[in-house]
C-alpha cells in the first residue's frame, strides 16, 4: 500500500518539481553567460525541446530528465563550445 501512496505522490509531484529545477538552472546559467556577453539560449532551448520531446514519448521522468541533460552537456562541450 504504500508503493501506491509513493507511486501516485511522484507522478504528481514529479514533474514540478522538474520544472521548479530546470526553472533555477537556467536561470543560473543564463546569469553566468550574460556575464560573458555572447550567450544565445540555444543549447538551452534545444534541450528543453528534447526533454518535453523524450517525456511525450516515453512517460517517464527520470529518463527524460537524464536525455534532456545529456543533450545539454553534448551542445554545451561539443558544439556552442
Amino acid at each position: 500500500m504504500a508503493d501506491k501512496k509513493f507511486s501516485n505522490w511522484s507522478e504528481t509531484s514529479g514533474p514540478g518539481i522538474f520544472l521548479a529545477k530546470s526553472r533555477k538552472s537556467v536561470i543560473l546559467l543564463i546569469q553566468g553567460e550574460k556575464e560573458k556577453q555572447h550567450y544565445s539560449g540555444i543549447p538551452e532551448a534545444i534541450a528543453i525541446a528534447v526533454t518535453i520531446a523524450l517525456h511525450r514519448w516515453k512517460h517517464q521522468t527520470l529518463v527524460s530528465i537524464t536525455g534532456g541533460t545529456v543533450c545539454y552537456v553534448l551542445l554545451v562541450l561539443l558544439v556552442f563550445a
